[in-house]
């Protein structure tokens, strides 16, 4: 039983053996024969993915760019609006506060006459 089981062990050893050497033999036949094509055309591949995806990052940035400047030109010019806006309602608070002012006057002078004609009769 012994010789039977130590036979079977080196059958086993060396159809393992053997297996090995021909996936050794087609991986070579592979990278030999058949990867160089499909690594250049692999590394082919890989530079126009590399330039379109370039060219896309670049067309972000510029989007990007341009969008920041748009934002930041509208930013101004709203807060020139704001500033406009301030000094108009500056402009148009004195006119309407010497108005207010005229006007109080006039009632002063308007009362105060009717209290001398009160005063009179």
């Amino acid at each position: 039983m012994e010789k039977f089981v130590s036979s079977l062990s080196t059958f086993l050893v060396a159809t393992i053996q053997e297996a090995k050497d021909r996936i050794s033999q087609l991986e070579y036949i592979f990278y030999s024969e058949l990867y160089p094509n499909f690594q250049s055309k692999s590394k082919s591949l890989q530079k126009v993915y590399f330039e379109a995806r370039k060219t896309a990052e670049d067309a972000w940035k510029e989007k990007e760019n341009n969008l920041l400047i748009q934002i930041e030109r509208l930013q101004l010019e709203k807060q020139k609006a704001l500033d406009e806006n301030h000094s108009l309602k500056l402009e148009i608070g004195k006119p309407l506060k010497e108005q207010q002012e005229k006007t109080n006057k006039v009632e002063d002078a308007e009362e105060g006459d009717e209290g001398m004609e009160l005063q009179d009769n």
